[in-house]
Protein backbone atom coordinates (compact mmCIF):
# COMPACT_ATOMS: atom_id res chain seq x y z
CA UNK A 1 0.00 0.00 0.00
CA UNK A 2 2.84 2.34 0.83
CA UNK A 3 4.48 1.57 -2.48
CA UNK A 4 1.27 2.38 -4.34
CA UNK A 5 0.88 5.70 -2.48
CA UNK A 6 4.49 6.68 -3.15
CA UNK A 7 4.12 5.91 -6.90
CA UNK A 8 0.90 7.97 -7.09
CA UNK A 9 2.46 10.80 -5.11
CA UNK A 10 5.61 10.75 -7.27
CA UNK A 11 3.55 10.79 -10.48
CA UNK A 12 1.41 13.70 -9.35
CA UNK A 13 4.31 15.74 -8.02
CA UNK A 14 6.29 15.56 -11.29
CA UNK A 15 3.47 16.78 -13.50
CA UNK A 16 5.12 18.75 -16.35
CA UNK A 17 2.03 20.88 -16.86
CA UNK A 18 2.17 22.10 -13.29
CA UNK A 19 5.89 22.86 -13.64
CA UNK A 20 5.23 24.92 -16.77
CA UNK A 21 2.33 26.79 -15.19
CA UNK A 22 4.36 27.66 -12.11
CA UNK A 23 7.49 28.88 -13.94
CA UNK A 24 6.89 32.03 -16.02
CA UNK A 25 9.91 31.54 -18.31
CA UNK A 26 8.84 27.99 -19.18
CA UNK A 27 5.30 29.22 -19.72
CA UNK A 28 6.52 31.93 -22.11
CA UNK A 29 8.58 29.38 -24.06
CA UNK A 30 5.57 27.07 -24.41
CA UNK A 31 3.30 29.98 -25.39
CA UNK A 32 5.76 31.12 -28.05
CA UNK A 33 5.97 27.62 -29.52
CA UNK A 34 2.16 27.25 -29.51
CA UNK A 35 1.80 30.58 -31.32
CA UNK A 36 4.61 29.70 -33.73
CA UNK A 37 2.87 26.47 -34.72
CA UNK A 38 -0.41 28.30 -35.29
CA UNK A 39 -2.53 26.54 -32.68
CA UNK A 40 -3.80 29.81 -31.28
CA UNK A 41 -5.08 32.41 -33.72
CA UNK A 42 -7.16 34.40 -31.27
CA UNK A 43 -5.26 37.66 -31.50
CA UNK A 44 -6.79 38.67 -34.82
CA UNK A 45 -7.38 42.39 -35.09
CA UNK A 46 -9.79 43.75 -37.67
CA UNK A 47 -9.50 47.45 -38.37
CA UNK A 48 -11.97 49.39 -40.44
CA UNK A 49 -10.34 52.44 -41.95
CA UNK A 50 -12.60 55.19 -43.24
CA UNK A 51 -11.23 57.58 -45.82
CA UNK A 52 -13.08 60.61 -47.12
CA UNK A 53 -12.31 61.65 -50.67
CA UNK A 54 -13.12 65.17 -51.83
CA UNK A 55 -13.45 65.86 -55.54
CA UNK A 56 -13.61 69.48 -56.64
CA UNK A 57 -14.90 70.63 -60.01
CA UNK A 58 -14.22 74.31 -60.58
CA UNK A 59 -14.06 74.51 -64.37
CA UNK A 60 -17.21 76.29 -65.50
CA UNK A 61 -17.60 78.01 -68.87
CA UNK A 62 -20.56 80.40 -69.33
CA UNK A 63 -21.12 82.77 -72.23
CA UNK A 64 -23.31 85.84 -72.40
CA UNK A 65 -23.67 88.87 -74.64
CA UNK A 66 -24.48 92.31 -73.41
CA UNK A 67 -25.37 95.57 -74.98
CA UNK A 68 -25.57 98.54 -72.73
CA UNK A 69 -23.96 99.96 -69.71
CA UNK A 70 -24.73 97.54 -66.86
CA UNK A 71 -24.99 93.72 -66.93
CA UNK A 72 -26.24 91.50 -64.12
CA UNK A 73 -26.64 87.88 -65.21
CA UNK A 74 -27.04 84.65 -63.22
CA UNK A 75 -26.50 81.34 -65.00
CA UNK A 76 -28.11 77.95 -64.42
CA UNK A 77 -25.06 76.53 -62.65
CA UNK A 78 -25.19 79.32 -60.05
CA UNK A 79 -22.43 81.53 -61.41
CA UNK A 80 -23.12 85.19 -61.91
CA UNK A 81 -21.52 88.10 -63.74
CA UNK A 82 -21.98 91.75 -62.86
CA UNK A 83 -20.48 94.58 -64.94
CA UNK A 84 -21.18 98.13 -63.86
CA UNK A 85 -20.98 101.34 -65.86
CA UNK A 86 -17.39 102.09 -64.76
CA UNK A 87 -16.17 98.79 -66.25
CA UNK A 88 -15.72 96.86 -63.00
CA UNK A 89 -16.35 93.16 -63.53
CA UNK A 90 -17.54 90.95 -60.65
CA UNK A 91 -17.68 87.17 -61.29
CA UNK A 92 -19.00 84.64 -58.77
CA UNK A 93 -18.54 80.94 -59.46
CA UNK A 94 -19.68 78.29 -57.00
CA UNK A 95 -17.33 75.35 -56.47
CA UNK A 96 -18.89 71.95 -56.85
CA UNK A 97 -17.62 69.51 -54.30
CA UNK A 98 -18.33 65.79 -54.22
CA UNK A 99 -17.73 63.95 -51.00
CA UNK A 100 -17.22 60.22 -51.12
CA UNK A 101 -16.55 58.04 -48.09
CA UNK A 102 -14.59 54.84 -48.65
CA UNK A 103 -14.52 52.10 -46.02
CA UNK A 104 -11.66 49.62 -46.18
CA UNK A 105 -11.37 46.60 -43.95
CA UNK A 106 -7.85 45.65 -42.99
CA UNK A 107 -7.27 42.38 -41.23
CA UNK A 108 -4.10 41.88 -39.23
CA UNK A 109 -3.82 38.23 -38.34
CA UNK A 110 -2.21 37.17 -35.14
CA UNK A 111 -0.27 40.10 -33.74
CA UNK A 112 1.61 37.79 -31.36
CA UNK A 113 2.93 35.66 -34.21
CA UNK A 114 3.94 38.81 -36.05
CA UNK A 115 5.93 39.99 -33.01
CA UNK A 116 7.60 36.59 -32.63
CA UNK A 117 8.57 36.53 -36.29
CA UNK A 118 9.94 40.09 -36.08
CA UNK A 119 12.08 39.03 -33.11
CA UNK A 120 13.30 35.98 -35.08
CA UNK A 121 14.21 38.18 -38.05
CA UNK A 122 16.12 40.61 -35.82
CA UNK A 123 17.98 37.70 -34.22
CA UNK A 124 18.87 36.18 -37.60
CA UNK A 125 19.98 39.58 -38.89
CA UNK A 126 22.32 40.01 -35.92
CA UNK A 127 23.69 36.48 -36.42
CA UNK A 128 24.17 37.21 -40.12
CA UNK A 129 26.02 40.43 -39.31
CA UNK A 130 28.26 38.63 -36.81
CA UNK A 131 29.04 35.91 -39.37
CA UNK A 132 29.87 38.51 -42.03
CA UNK A 133 32.21 40.31 -39.60
CA UNK A 134 33.89 37.00 -38.72
CA UNK A 135 34.33 36.16 -42.42
CA UNK A 136 35.90 39.56 -43.11
CA UNK A 137 38.26 39.14 -40.15
CA UNK A 138 39.27 35.67 -41.36
CA UNK A 139 39.82 36.92 -44.91
CA UNK A 140 42.06 39.68 -43.57
CA UNK A 141 43.94 37.18 -41.40
CA UNK A 142 44.36 34.83 -44.38
CA UNK A 143 45.76 37.67 -46.51
CA UNK A 144 48.22 38.62 -43.76
CA UNK A 145 49.32 34.99 -43.38
CA UNK A 146 49.60 34.65 -47.15
CA UNK A 147 51.92 37.66 -47.41
CA UNK A 148 53.97 36.39 -44.45
CA UNK A 149 54.20 32.96 -46.09
CA UNK A 150 55.42 34.51 -49.35
CA UNK A 151 58.12 36.41 -47.44
CA UNK A 152 59.18 33.27 -45.57
CA UNK A 153 59.22 31.25 -48.82
CA UNK A 154 61.45 33.87 -50.42
CA UNK A 155 63.82 33.73 -47.45
CA UNK A 156 63.86 29.90 -47.66
CA UNK A 157 64.78 29.94 -51.37
CA UNK A 158 67.50 32.50 -50.62
CA UNK A 159 68.89 30.20 -47.90
CA UNK A 160 68.85 27.20 -50.28
CA UNK A 161 70.66 29.26 -52.93
CA UNK A 162 73.26 30.38 -50.36
CA UNK A 163 73.80 26.80 -49.20
CA UNK A 164 74.14 25.60 -52.79
CA UNK A 165 76.67 28.37 -53.49
CA UNK A 166 78.61 27.52 -50.31
CA UNK A 167 78.69 23.80 -51.12
CA UNK A 168 79.65 24.58 -54.71
CA UNK A 169 82.45 26.87 -53.51
CA UNK A 170 83.77 24.22 -51.07
CA UNK A 171 83.76 21.59 -53.80
CA UNK A 172 85.52 23.99 -56.15
CA UNK A 173 88.20 24.72 -53.57
CA UNK A 174 88.89 21.01 -53.02
CA UNK A 175 88.96 20.19 -56.71
CA UNK A 176 90.88 23.34 -57.71
CA UNK A 177 94.30 21.85 -57.01
CA UNK A 178 93.56 18.85 -59.23
CA UNK A 179 92.35 20.89 -62.17
CA UNK A 180 94.80 21.45 -65.02
CA UNK A 181 94.15 25.17 -65.50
Amino acid sequence: MTLFMSVVLLTLSCNPVKRVLKDQTKFNQVAEEVIRRGYCVNDTIIEIVTDTVYKTDSVVVNTTKFVGKTVDTTFADGSSVYIDASGTVLVKCPIKRQVQTVNRTETIRDKSLENILKADIEHLDSVNTAINITIKERDLSIKELESSLKWQTGKFYLLIAALAAFVGFRIYMKVKSKLPF
